[in-house]
């Protein structure tokens, strides 16, 4: 709960908050933040973690193939 507090202080204002508010409601987002909700932190996390390494995945599998006639 405290390393769960600690990185919560280190993410603070870096706009994960409002990724996650997407999700969670905003009082959740609180609890969150300061270690409170392990669990949903944690699901969260990999949440984000998952769309984020899904993008450059997506770019890469994007082929141009040229018209053929």
């Amino acid at each position: 709960m405290n390393v769960q507090g600690a990185i919560g202080s280190l993410i603070e204002e870096s706009g994960l908050e409002n990724i996650l508010e997407t999700v969670y409601g905003e009082n959740t987002i609180v609890h969150i933040i300061t270690g409170k909700a392990v669990q949903k932190a944690l699901r969260g996390h990999f949440l984000v973690a998952k769309c984020l390494h899904r993008q450059p995945i997506a770019e890469m599998a994007q082929t141009d193939q040229p018209d053929e006639l």
